[in-house]
């Protein structure tokens, strides 16, 4: 029994365009702000993005052996650092 969430599960074509798109972004190493309304998906499609195990060589593939993303907790919509470390322990935690 694996703690992978369901999303590492899809097939790697889905959301293939935004997928595409932020991949390319994450390349180039630029700056990404990923804005969306409630109930669209955006934390399905993160978790999609973040957990398939083919997304690296597919989207980025710029043969580095890790991703590293970082935050910048002052763009954060919530404006104290609380809550983004009670959802980053909570996933660390699901693992």
């Amino acid at each position: 029994m694996t703690n992978e969430p369901t999303e590492a599960l899809y097939p790697i074509s889905f959301r293939q365009k935004d997928a595409g798109a932020l991949g390319n972004q994450l390349k180039n190493r630029n700056s990404v702000v990923l804005i969306g309304m409630k109930r669209v998906g955006i934390s399905n499609f993160l978790r999609f993005f973040l957990n398939h195990k083919e997304i690296a060589k597919t989207y980025i593939a710029d043969g580095a052996a890790h991703l590293l993303i970082p935050v910048d907790l002052n763009d954060l919509v919530e404006r104290e650092v609380f809550p983004f470390w009670i959802l980053t322990l909570k996933e660390f935690r699901q693992r």
